[in-house]
């Protein structure tokens, strides 16, 4: 059944998702967010692959932050196999930090989620709609969560490759790579048409950014006043 008709267990916080391209500056607008309310320990800041700061459990996040680069399988296979570690990383991630700080009323902001998955081992031939069902199916059994809010950072190919001059090479930032990852973002919608998905023009200001964020999460998920007075927007 579709996750618009299914009745799913209510949660007591609130789970948003900071997604984009690589260079498209999600990380910096994830933490910024998590700051920019008035109640640090209202809200956690975490990111996928997970990392062992964050949780001493964590064990596939870190290997696959080791591993992922050094593979020589055919794409099409490389990306069902990322897709494989990476769900299951986001299993643990769900299970150890996000379920817990959503039930005790806190509101998690992550840099990367399941969006991911579907932009980037899209990319490497996994086929959208596998993902998609794969993706559904872990969520009414209760595996991982379907965010309250995704927002997505937009930028053009050519502002990738301008932000990623002079940084080291690998299959992530290849050109043509993240050619296919910027397309896959743009039809999320379609992909997971059930998500409340909106869409924020990366290629501005920082502050602009964190601007329209933080208008976007108060609009959506009546949150508690944000703090814009941490930053100057200009």
């Amino acid at each position: 059944m579709p996750l618009g008709q299914e009745k799913l267990p209510l949660r007591r916080g609130k789970f948003i998702v900071i997604e984009g391209p690589d260079n498209s500056g999600k990380t910096t607008q994830a933490k910024l967010l998590q700051q920019s309310y008035p109640d640090a320990d209202s809200v956690i800041f975490t990111t996928e692959p997970t990392k062992k700061e964050l949780d001493k459990r964590f064990t596939i996040g870190p290997f696959i932050r080791q591993r992922l680069e050094k593979s020589e399988m055919p794409p099409r296979m490389e990306g069902l196999r990322e897709m494989c570690l990476f769900y299951a990383d986001r299993i643990e991630h769900t299970e150890w930090q996000i379920r817990p700080a959503i039930e005790a009323g806190k509101c998690v902001v992550t840099d990367r989620y399941d969006a991911s998955t579907i932009a980037y081992e899209g990319a490497l031939g996994v086929n959208h709609d596998f993902v998609a069902r794969f993706r559904e199916e872990l969520i009414l059994e209760g595996y991982i969560l379907q965010p309250d809010l995704t927002i997505v950072l937009n930028i053009t190919l050519k502002e990738f490759v301008k932000r990623n001059s002079g940084k080291p090479t690998d299959k992530f930032h290849d050109k043509e790579f993240q050619k296919k990852v910027i397309g896959n973002y743009k039809n999320l919608n379609a992909f997971f048409p059930h998500d409340a998905v909106v869409y924020v023009d990366g290629m501005r200001p920082q502050g602009r950014i964190q601007s329209d964020i933080l208008s976007i999460v108060e609009k959506y998920l009546g949150a508690p006043r944000l703090d814009k007075r941490l930053y100057d927007f200009k």
